[in-house]
C-alpha cells in the first residue's frame, strides 16, 4: 500500500453488497487498509437502502444473494436518477457467457471474478473511479449485438461500459486459462509420476536378488520429475548400514568414507520414527561434504517397510524447495512398501538359492523347506484377511455405537424440552395478564424454537434408527404410495400445489421407509415452490436396466449446482433458515435409505428455475415405459 494511493482514496465511499459475513468482512478488512470509508449490505434490498440513503462513490456487489440478487441490484442502482452515476462492480464466477449478457442487460461496469485477487480488485476500482469523469463527459451510447447458446441479444449500454466490462470479461479469462494451464502442467507431473511408478513395479518384479531390487529401484526412481541422485541405505544388525546402490550423487558426495556414520534419517529409523516419507531439509552429509554439491541442501527419506519391519532407507535428491509435496509424499510411501516387499522376496529367493547349492543331494529336505516357506505364507495370508475381517467389525461396532449414542442423547433431550415447552406455554397462557408484549415475544420465541428442536430431534431419532432397523422388503405400489403422502402433506399446506404423478413402476423396498422418502421429497418440493404464483410438482419414473429411476421436480427457487455435492450432508442448507424452515436432516435421510437399499441418489436445479431429486431402487416388472 502506497502513500499516493491512500490519498487518492481517503473519502472515497464504497458500498459491499454480500450475503456472506466472512467475505464481507474480508472485503471490508482490504478497503479500509487502503483508507476507503466502506458500508456493508447483506443483500440487494438493503443495499439498495443504503446506497439510496447515503450515495456511495462505488458499489461492489455479489451475485448469487437471497431477497434480491446482484443482477436484479445493479438494474435497480441503474434505473435510480440520483444513483445510474455510480459505478458498479459484481463478483461473479463467470461460469457462463450469459454472465455477460446480464452484465450488460443490467448496466454493471465492471466484472471481477471469484475467488479474487486482492492487488487485481484495487487496481480496477483505481481504474473506474478514475474513469468516472471520462464516462461523465462521454455519453455515447452502443448497440451491442451478442450470440449466446442459439439466442441473439441486442444490449443497449455505454460505449465505455461495453469496453469495460469487455476488458474486465477478457482479463478474467486469461486469469482462468492460466489457471487451466497450471492444472494441465500438474496433471501433466502426476502422469509422469504414474508412468514412473509403472516402472519401478516392473523393473522390481524382474529383479531377483537384492543388489538388483536396489539398483533398479534407484534406476527408475531417477526417471521421475525433480529427482536428480539418491541412494539406498539397508539396516544390518540393531545399528549398523551399509549403501545399496547409489546413482547420480554430485561430486562430495561420491568420496570414499562419506556415507560412514549416523545422520538424522538414520536416527529417525532406528528409533521408530520415520513410519512414512520425512523431508530432510538441510542433510547432515551434504552440509558436511567437501566439494561441489551442485546446490543440493535437502533430500526425501523414504522408508523402505514390510508389514511392521523398516529394513532401510531411500534418499532422493533434487531442488525440492522446501520437500515433497503430500500427494508426492503418498506416492512414495507405497513405493517404498514396494522395494521392501521386493528385497523380502529377493531375500527369501537368494536364501532359497543358497538351500539348493549347500544341499543337492538332500531333496527330501529342500522340499521340506519349499513347503513350510509356502505355509508361512498362507499363514500371512490368513493372519491379513483376520486382520481385515477384525477392522471391519471394529468398524460396525463403531458406527453401531455412534447410532447409539446419537439415539440416547436424542431421548435425553426430549425431556428438558417439553418441560421448557410446558412452562413457557404455562406461563402465557396463565400469567399473559402480568407480561408485557416483549416478555410475550420471548416466550413465543422459546416455545418456537423449543418445536423447531423437537423436529430436529424427531430427524435424528429416524436417522440414527436407520441403521438398526431391518428392511422389511414388499412389491410397493409406489403411484399409491406417493398419492397418499401427496393426500397427506395437502391437507397441512396452506395453498393449493398443482401436482402430477405419471404412472410409476413398482419397487421391491421396505414399503414404510420409501414413504419417509417421499414424504420429505414432496414435502421439500411444496416448501420450495412455496414463493412461485403456480407452484408445481410432478412425480415420473422411467427404467435403467433393473432400477426404476424415480423422480421429484419442483418449479420452486432450484439451486446453484455448484453446490450440489452440499445438498445431502446432515445439517447441510443452500438456503437461510430464515425463509425456508428445515433441520438438514431430510435429504440426509433420504439417501442413507435409497443406499441401504442398494441405490443412488442426486439432484439436478438451476437458481429460480426449480430442482429434481432422482433415486433409483430394484423395479418389479414393467413400467409405463415397458
Amino acid at each position: 500500500m502506497d502513500s499516493g494511493s491512500d490519498v487518492a482514496t481517503i473519502g472515497l465511499e464504497i458500498l459491499i453488497v454480500e450475503d456472506s459475513p466472512t467475505q464481507a468482512e474480508h472485503l471490508r478488512h482490504l478497503l479500509e487498509e487502503n483508507r476507503f470509508t466502506v458500508a456493508v449490505a447483506s443483500n440487494g434490498k438493503e443495499g439498495l437502502e443504503e446506497a439510496k440513503r447515503r450515495k456511495p462513490t462505488l458499489i461492489i456487489s455479489d451475485i448469487l444473494m437471497p431477497v434480491m440478487d446482484g443482477y436484479a441490484f445493479c438494474k435497480k442502482v441503474k434505473s435510480d436518477d440520483a444513483l445510474k452515476e455510480t459505478p458498479v462492480v459484481l463478483l461473479t464466477s463467470l461460469s457462463s457467457p450469459q454472465d455477460v449478457v446480464k452484465g450488460l442487460e443490467c448496466g454493471a461496469d465492471n466484472f471481477i471474478r471469484k475467488p479474487y485477487d486482492e492487488k487485481y480488485l484495487l487496481a480496477r476500482i483505481r481504474y473506474i473511479l478514475a474513469s468516472r469523469d471520462l464516462r461523465k463527459n462521454e455519453k455515447m451510447h452502443a448497440g451491442v449485438l451478442i450470440k449466446v447458446g442459439g439466442q441473439t441479444h441486442i444490449v443497449t449500454a455505454e460505449r465505455q461500459q461495453v469496453l469495460d466490462l469487455l476488458i474486465s470479461t477478457y482479463e478474467q479469462a486469461v486469469q482462468i486459462n492460466e489457471d487451466l494451464s497450471a492444472r494441465e502442467k500438474e496433471l501433466a507431473e502426476a502422469n509422469q509420476w504414474l508412468g514412473g511408478l509403472y516402472r519401478i513395479a516392473k523393473a522390481l518384479n524382474q529383479a531377483t536378488s537384492e543388489q538388483q531390487v536396489a539398483e533398479k529401484a534407484l534406476e527408475r526412481a531417477l526417471e521421475l520429475p525433480g529427482i536428480q541422485g539418491g541412494w539406498i541405505s539397508l539396516k544390518e544388525g540393531e545399528s549398523g548400514f551399509r549403501i545399496a546402490s547409489a546413482r547420480g550423487l554430485p561430486p562430495a558426495l561420491q568420496v570414499p568414507g562419506v556415507f560412514e556414520g549416523d545422520c538424522l534419517c538414520r536416527r529417525k529409523l532406528l528409533s521408530g520414527e520415520l513410519t512414512q516419507v520425512v523431508n530432510i531439509i538441510e542433510c547432515e552429509r551434504l552440509q558436511k561434504a567437501k566439494g561441489d554439491t551442485r546446490g543440493l541442501r535437502e533430500h526425501a527419506s523414504v522408508p523402505l517397510w514390510i508389514g511392521d519391519r523398516t529394513l532401510g532407507t531411500m534418499n532422493l535428491l533434487g531442488p525440492l524447495q522446501g520437500g515433497m509435496s503430500d500427494q508426492r509424499i503418498t506416492i512414495l510411501n507405497g513405493v517404498g512398501n514396494q522395494i521392501g516387499i521386493a528385497l523380502e522376496r529377493a531375500r527369501l529367493h537368494e536364501h532359497l538359492e543358497s538351500l539348493v547349492g549347500e544341499r543337492t543331494v538332500a531333496l527330501t529336505a529342500e522340499i521340506a523347506e519349499r513347503m513350510r516357506a509356502e505355509e508361512a505364507i498362507r499363514t500371512l495370508n490368513e493372519e491379513l484377511e483376520q486382520r481385515v475381517i477384525e477392522r471391519t467389525a471394529q468398524l460396525e461396532a463403531t458406527n453401531k455405537e455412534l447410532e447409539a449414542f446419537s439415539y440416547s442423547v436424542s431421548h435425553d433431550l426430549r425431556a428438558p424440552l417439553r418441560a421448557i415447552d410446558g412452562f413457557s406455554r404455562l406461563v402465557l397462557e396463565d400469567h399473559a395478564a402480568h407480561l408485557d408484549a416483549e416478555g410475550q415475544r420471548f416466550l413465543t420465541t422459546i416455545r418456537a424454537n423449543t418445536k423447531r428442536m423437537g423436529v430436529l430431534i424427531d430427524d435424528l431419532l429416524a436417522f440414527s434408527r436407520l441403521g438398526r432397523t431391518a428392511l422389511q422388503k414388499s412389491i410397493v405400489d409406489m403411484t399409491a404410495l406417493a398419492q397418499s403422502v401427496v393426500n397427506d402433506l395437502r391437507q397441512e399446506s396452506d395453498r393449493p400445489v398443482e401436482v402430477t404423478i405419471e404412472p410409476l413402476t413398482p419397487a421391491l423396498a421396505d414399503s414404510s421407509m420409501i414413504r419417509q422418502v417421499f414424504t420429505n421429497l414432496i414435502a421439500n418440493a411444496f416448501k420450495f415452490t412455496r414463493h412461485q404464483p403456480h407452484p408445481a410438482v410432478t412425480i415420473a419414473c422411467r427404467h435403467e436396466g433393473h432400477e426404476g429411476l424415480y423422480s421429484v421436480e419442483d418449479n420452486g427457487v432450484g439451486f446453484d449446482m455448484q453446490y450440489a455435492h452440499k445438498l445431502f450432508g446432515v445439517f447441510q442448507r443452500l438456503h437461510s433458515q430464515e425463509e425456508f424452515e428445515g433441520t438438514g436432516v431430510g435429504l440426509a435421510l433420504v439417501q442413507r435409505i435409497i443406499q441401504r437399499h442398494g441405490g443412488r441418489v442426486w439432484a439436478e436445479g438451476r437458481v429460480n428455475e426449480g430442482a429434481t431429486i432422482y433415486f433409483t431402487i430394484t423395479r418389479v416388472g414393467k413400467g409405463p415405459d415397458g
